[in-house]
């Protein structure tokens, strides 16, 4: 069933993700996903429209190997659209409690936020720190320290970061698809993120594509002036 693939990418990727921001900062994760609650008593109809929707392709699994197309096709406008108002795309189902419980905005909010954070690139078009994390599922001790390591990535980063709410974590929380709680260090995993991101220590470590411009037209510069000493 195309749709229990889809629901388990759904909670796990976001479950993956905070528990890697929470790694990173040697907190433990006390989150779990239940995916058999979900389709206790779901009908038929509505398994059948999830399987069906064109939609399925705004969640799909991002891997090494199709990144650059995945991560296209969710910034694509039509998937943007579907993911701002996802129950007008699910008429038959979108009064069941389930389905509403699963595409409720905070929620959507936060998947599209983790999705967007898979999604980045650095400035030679790599993916970020984080992303190549999640995707290997190496964990994420290291990421934060990686990032800093290209300025785009680190700003970038930052800004979707402050884009999570405690709102959106406690949606994850209160599903009755998960098992668990945040703790408060949790709760504040991307504030800590951020702050380690925006510190001197990180902006030290900042790679970017103008700064190798710089170093090369600099030693360019030097190479003609020696030629032209050579040459008097």
């Amino acid at each position: 069933m195309k749709f229990n693939k889809n629901l388990k990418l759904f909670f796990c990727l976001i479950i993956f993700m905070s528990s890697n921001l929470a790694y990173s900062l040697n907190i433990k994760r006390n989150i779990s996903f239940e995916e058999d609650k979900f389709f206790e008593g779901l009908s038929k109809e509505c398994s059948e429209e999830q399987d069906n929707s064109e939609y399925n392709e705004c969640m799909e699994e991002i891997t090494g190997e199709n990144y650059k197309q995945v991560c296209s096709t969710f910034n694509s406008e039509k998937c943007q659209k579907f993911f701002n108002n996802p129950l007008d795309y699910f008429p038959i189902c979108k009064d069941d409690p389930k389905i509403k419980e699963y595409y409720q905005p905070s929620i959507m909010n936060y998947f599209t936020i983790h999705y967007g954070l898979i999604c980045l690139t650095d400035e030679n078009d790599n993916l970020c720190p984080f992303g190549l994390a999640v995707i290997t599922k190496s964990g994420a001790n290291e990421f934060v320290e990686d990032t800093c390591k290209s300025e785009k990535c680190t700003h970038s980063t930052i800004e979707l970061c402050k884009k999570v709410t405690t709102d959106n974590l406690l949606s994850v929380e209160s599903s009755s698809l998960t098992n668990g709680s945040y703790t408060y260090d949790e709760l504040n995993s991307y504030k800590n993120v951020i702050k380690k991101l925006e510190s001197d220590e990180c902006r030290t470590q900042h790679v970017t594509s103008n700064a190798n411009t710089i170093k090369n037209n600099s030693l360019l510069i030097s190479l003609l002036l020696l030629l032209l000493l050579l040459l008097k």
